[in-house]
């Protein structure tokens, strides 16, 4: 058997660590395609050297540019390769662009196509993330879930293909690396008090590409937010606030400190060490919960609705003026922490074997 596994951003190459590793104890044939979407050494080369992911067959290079322009040269140069490969199996992890080229290609070359994070949804039609999800959900034909709630958002959805309870990669990988974190070397890195800090992230195109929701969230945070704070801040997301002069606001805050992307392991030690978390990932929202640490979610809508019930993570429309209450909810989650607590919730750490297990089987 020939197994193509398609990832392009960040969250899928560690993703996509744990779940090669148990594809290359196989007989089979695996050839990994990265499209380049996160194409800056500190979002892509240095997590494939960190993680000991092997390069990459194939580097489509398609970078940045528009939803369109992703899509369409992705499916041309991917429709490419498996006309060469003829391979037998399509792997997606997740809900970015590249897992849609990936999906798309699958099904108009009428390939069997495998999603590793199935059934995740925010149920806001509105994010490009959302809509990625429900195609390749519909269209995949064996389907992984990350947790009992995406298993049952598929049920509900009546999805042709049965989707099967595997638990998160995010997880076994979150596991696999407990004891290696690494403090980054930051020159104001004396100056964090652990678990007296906030860590922040920012990239989300519903939030970038809005410009009353990104200006509200900059002004929340050079006006009413009291608490010090690493900002790792995107590369496209420190594009936008360039355009929009938004950047020098956060420069001149005192105990604010903006850095470039952390690798996985220096973020791993972030995530510890901090207080609580400010994101609008959902990959950093469920990290931060392994790390038993709160998370406000700067969205309308999320998907991991458990952690919310849980109290772990609290989520803030960035349009409503409820958003410049932010600090006091920090303080409150800070002072007052969740009680409950089930790391079970994303598995028992072997989501990748049992994956691989199919994978091969049907």
């Amino acid at each position: 058997m020939k197994i193509v596994t398609v990832i392009g951003t960040r969250p899928q190459i560690i993703k996509a660590s744990i779940l090669l590793k148990e594809l290359k104890k196989t007989n089979h044939k695996n050839i990994l395609v990265y499209t380049g979407q996160h194409y800056s050494k500190n979002l892509s080369d240095i997590f494939f050297r960190e993680l000991n992911l092997e390069i990459p067959d194939y580097n489509l290079q398609i970078g940045s540019g528009s939803y369109s322009y992703q899509i369409q040269t992705g499916i041309e140069h991917l429709s490419e390769i498996l006309e060469l490969e003829k391979p037998d199996r399509i792997v997606t992890i997740g809900d970015s662009n590249p897992a849609l080229v990936g999906a798309r290609t699958a099904y108009q070359k009428n390939i069997h196509l495998v999603h590793c994070e199935a059934g995740l949804r925010s149920n806001d039609r509105h994010e490009p993330e959302e809509k990625n999800r429900v195609f390749i959900d519909s269209y995949a034909h064996q389907l992984f879930c990350p947790t009992q709630e995406c298993l049952d958002n598929l049920r509900l959805e009546n999805i042709k293909t049965k989707p099967i309870l595997t638990g998160d990669l995010l997880y076994d990988c979150w596991k696999k690396y407990q004891s290696s974190q690494k403090q980054p070397q930051l020159k104001f890195i004396d100056q964090l008090e652990t678990n007296n800090f906030c860590l922040l992230t920012l990239h989300r195109q519903s939030n970038l590409s809005d410009v009353v929701k990104l200006q509200k969230i900059i002004g929340m945070l050079t006006n009413s937010w009291d608490l010090p704070t690493v900002f790792c801040v995107h590369p496209g997301t420190k594009k936008r606030l360039q355009e929009l002069a938004l950047l020098k606001e956060l420069e001149q805050k005192k105990n604010f400190w903006m850095i470039e992307p952390l690798s996985y392991l220096e973020m791993r030690w972030m995530q510890n060490n901090c207080a609580i978390v400010m994101t609008d990932s959902v990959g950093i929202q469920v990290e931060a919960y392994l790390c038993q640490k709160p998370s406000i979610i700067l969205r309308e809508k999320t998907e991991h609705h458990v952690l919310e019930k849980l109290g772990w993570s609290v989520k803030i429309n960035p349009k409503l003026d409820e958003l410049f209450s932010c600090y006091n909810l920090a303080q409150n989650l800070i002072n007052y922490p969740p009680l409950n607590y089930d790391v079970e919730l994303f598995g028992d750490g072997n989501a990748a074997s049992k994956m691989v297990e199919r994978i091969i089987k049907e």
